[in-house]
């Protein structure tokens, strides 16, 4: 481990119960750095007063001062959405975002998140969220993407899952299409999951959980028979599966 690491260790303290003092100090150079960094946050101070008011908002402490921050939102018991994530522009290049992302990212899993989703903005964030395990959502083939936003859009799965597409032995299969029943008919699904459950109950062995627009295509068969298809959409599964941005299958009923 080297010296800045272990610096970034002991030094750094990530808060998740920010103070007045803290806000304050953040406003100050968020307000400030515009001219040095050409990062605009402050143009969303409500946002992150507002975040600071809802206790969304999460801060790193250097001797005594917040010199980082990050807000965020749920969309589900599942799911975490990160909103604004800064550091200071004197502390960049340091490691200091990584621990901060890092120790929200295992805060939230151990209170049961499963995923962790953003959107690259500004775009030349985008190589620090790769490098510390993000990567980028499927494209619909419709070119509409999952949330309607312009910017690049990306997730991290915290959690074991079972990977799209690996052939194994099964009897019952999810099928998921990245596109709207009508027109994808005649074609083959874009992911598979054979899935296998934990002996004695229908809860799967390995939970699937994937990004799926509300209105792709799905199809579950067992024995090869089709359970549900047709004109059946992510979003209709809705009592079988939670479905949001991402679909999370950890059980599934009998038939």
């Amino acid at each position: 481990m080297t010296s800045e690491t272990n610096n970034i260790n002991n030094n750094y303290v990530v808060c998740f119960s920010p103070t007045e003092k803290h806000i304050i100090e953040i406003k100050k150079w968020v307000y400030e750095e515009p001219e040095k960094t050409g990062v605009r946050f402050h143009y969303n101070w409500n946002k992150i007063e507002s975040a600071f008011d809802d206790n969304r908002l999460v801060t790193i402490i250097h001797r005594k001062r917040a010199i980082g921050f990050a807000t965020f939102c749920f969309d589900d018991d599942y799911t975490i959405y990160i909103v604004i994530a800064d550091v200071k522009h004197s502390y960049r290049k340091k490691g200091v975002g990584k621990k901060l992302i890092k120790e929200l990212l295992n805060h939230f899993k151990s209170k049961g998140i499963l995923v962790a989703y953003l959107e690259c903005s500004p775009e030349n964030s985008e190589p620090f969220w790769k490098k510390i395990g993000f990567i980028e959502f499927p494209d619909p083939l419709n070119d509409s993407n999952l949330s309607g936003s312009r910017n690049k859009q990306l997730y991290n799965i915290l959690t074991d899952y079972l990977e799209s597409n690996t052939n194994q032995n099964a009897d019952e299969r999810i099928e998921l299409w990245n596109d709207e029943p009508y027109r994808c008919e005649n074609s083959p699904p874009t992911y598979f999951w054979n899935i296998n459950f934990i002996p004695g109950t229908r809860k799967l062995s390995i939970p699937i959980i994937h990004p799926a627009f509300k209105d792709w295509r799905m199809r579950w068969t067992i024995h090869g028979e089709t359970v549900k298809d047709k004109d059946c959409k992510a979003k209709y599964f809705r009592r079988d599966i939670d479905m949001r941005t991402f679909i999370f299958i950890e059980e599934l009923p009998i038939i």
